[in-house]
């Protein structure tokens, strides 16, 4: 199932973007609790957004590169895209 599908890959990218997109809104929300002063914790909160954020950057940077991988394998293996058993 997963040997000959992109799906996996693609979905890979997909949770990346989607990490990479929480984890810039909870930055923008701890840029407005810290302009407020709303801040419990001091540092950490930032922290964690700016960790998130790249993380989520580096699964959808691989996921791209999965991506480019897959599409030149699928050239390089040399299958046809269908088979014909006869022609009438």
């Amino acid at each position: 199932m997963l040997g000959f599908s992109v799906t996996p890959i693609r979905a890979i990218s997909a949770i990346g973007a989607v990490v990479s997109l929480f984890s810039f809104g909870y930055g923008a929300l701890v840029t407005i609790a810290a302009l407020i002063g709303n801040v419990p914790v001091p540092g950490f909160a930032t922290v964690v957004a700016l960790i998130t954020f790249l993380l989520g950057l580096i699964i959808l940077m691989l996921g791209v590169i999965a991506e480019y991988l897959w599409r030149v394998f699928d050239e390089t293996n040399g299958r046809p895209e269908s088979v014909i058993n006869e022609i009438h």
